[in-house]
């Protein structure tokens, strides 16, 4: 769309807005608006899907208007074409058909929230809520004022959220329950378990069931994925939460919706600690992202991915698979215009900082690795030459004690020899004595018989 269509469309839109006036409701299109809420084929089997419509006369614009809004209600992705709907919008707005306008801008600003001009459909929103509130629709004011918390809430973090969820829980004070359309009763459903408020939130359940929504009611899948999700977190009920996500799945036919319903039995499987269920419905999940309006959801899915990688020991959650999941979330955030005032800007950067050095840090890890097993190599290499050393120290203690051992006994040996010699040798030297006198006697008788004979 061109920028001066763009520009166009803003002052129609403007017009509209400052020359509406309270009307008379068109009694007929909400009736038929109702039939199609409860169940948008059997109008389609009453009224037929006959066309063309000459979209610039308002009763033929109202029959295109429900017969789009049925289809949308059967499937989510079916949308009639911009041009037709700004015609038709255009004859609405001519004619004062107050309940069909607004009907109209809703569903033209759901076909910019499915294209992904998230800008242009807070615009359409914001001029629903105006005109709404002129016009005493608190329902559509209701309605429109929650879906301009939840776009800002997928793009733009909780402070605008919060801003636009208090101004709906403002209208919703003056809102009959009883009377409310299922639509603006689902809505407070999400409202009420997104604001966590336990009490409100189980009376509203409570309200639903007894309205025996049936499945033929386009807002069945939702409402069902919602109580599912009241039964996962608010009464950790996982048995019952995963039949109601599976219904919703059965019946839901818009990406976001089986987004979200896969996403939630993600986090399901893995609080009861099934790893191979929780992979099926993460990769269930991720199918759908790029195909359509689940933008919103997609950032804490990834973060969730990364949280839960490795931790119920699949063999695909390995270190380079956590880190395809960061990469992805980085480069979610980085595609988004607002995200630095992202509630996840604070995972963003750590994230993205690991990311730009992890290189980095594995060669710091390398470095520290190998430091440390240099350092026990030469800490074993090192007591090991000590305990030799001690060993070698102790053994020549050892010697040490023994040599003066011996030298202590012979010592002792020798004293007792030498006197033992000594002892010889005195006796040698009295035998010694005894011989020479012996031999010197015998000479000298020797001599003296000599002399006496001859």
């Amino acid at each position: 769309m061109s920028r001066s269509i763009i520009l166009y469309l803003i002052l129609f839109l403007s017009a509209v807005s400052c020359n509406i006036a309270k009307t008379d409701s068109d009694s007929g299109f909400a009736s038929l608006l109702s039939d199609v809420e409860s169940d948008p084929r059997l109008y389609l089997e009453k009224h037929g899907e006959s066309g063309p419509f000459d979209l610039s006369a308002a009763g033929e614009a109202e029959k295109f208007l429900l017969r789009s809004l049925s289809r949308n209600y059967i499937d989510r992705e079916c949308f009639p074409s911009r041009d037709s709907m700004q015609t038709a919008i255009e004859t609405f707005g001519n004619g004062k058909h107050t309940k069909a306008l607004l009907e109209g801008m809703y569903l033209m600003s759901a076909l910019h929230e499915h294209k992904g001009e998230t800008d242009r459909a807070v615009f359409v929103l914001h001029r629903i809520a105006d005109m709404s509130e002129d016009t005493g629709d608190k329902e559509m004011l209701y309605c429109a004022s929650s879906r301009i918390a939840h776009i800002h809430n997928n793009v733009s973090g909780m402070v605008l959220y919060r801003k636009y969820s208090d101004r709906a829980k403002t209208v919703l004070e003056v809102i009959d329950i009883r009377s409310a359309s299922v639509r603006t009763r689902t809505e407070m459903l999400e409202n009420l378990i997104m604001a966590s408020e336990p009490e409100p939130v189980r009376n509203m359940v409570e309200f639903l069931d007894n309205g025996n929504i049936g499945q033929e009611n386009p807002f069945f899948p939702k409402y069902r994925r919602l109580k599912g999700k009241y039964l996962l977190y608010y009464l950790r009920d996982s048995v019952n939460a995963e039949k109601e996500l599976c219904t919703a799945l059965e019946h839901e036919t818009s990406r976001a919706g089986r987004f979200n319903c896969h996403y939630l039995l993600m986090d399901l499987y893995y609080r009861e600690g099934n790893a191979v269920r929780m992979a099926e419905a993460r990769d269930s999940a991720e199918a759908y992202i790029g195909k359509g309006a689940v933008s919103g959801s997609v950032i804490p899915f990834y973060l969730d991915c990364i949280n839960y990688s490795g931790k119920l020991g699949l063999e695909d959650d390995s270190k380079s698979y956590r880190q395809d999941f960061v990469a992805k979330y980085i480069g979610m955030l980085e595609n988004s215009s607002s995200h630095s005032v992202n509630d996840y800007s604070y995972y963003y950067e750590m994230l993205k900082e690991k990311d730009m050095h992890s290189a980095e840090v594995i060669r710091y890890l390398a470095a520290t690795v190998f430091l440390l097993f240099v350092s026990l190599v030469l800490t074993v290499i090192y007591f090991r030459s000590r305990k030799r050393s001690m060993s070698r120290l102790i053994e020549f203690q050892k010697k040490i004690s023994e040599l003066e051992n011996l030298k202590e006994s012979l010592r002792a040996k020798n004293a007792e020899s030498g006197e033992m010699v000594k002892s010889y040798i005195k006796r040698d030297i009295e035998v010694a004595k005894n011989l020479a006198r012996t031999e010197y006697a015998s000479a000298e008788k020797g001599e003296w018989m000599f002399n006496e004979l001859f």
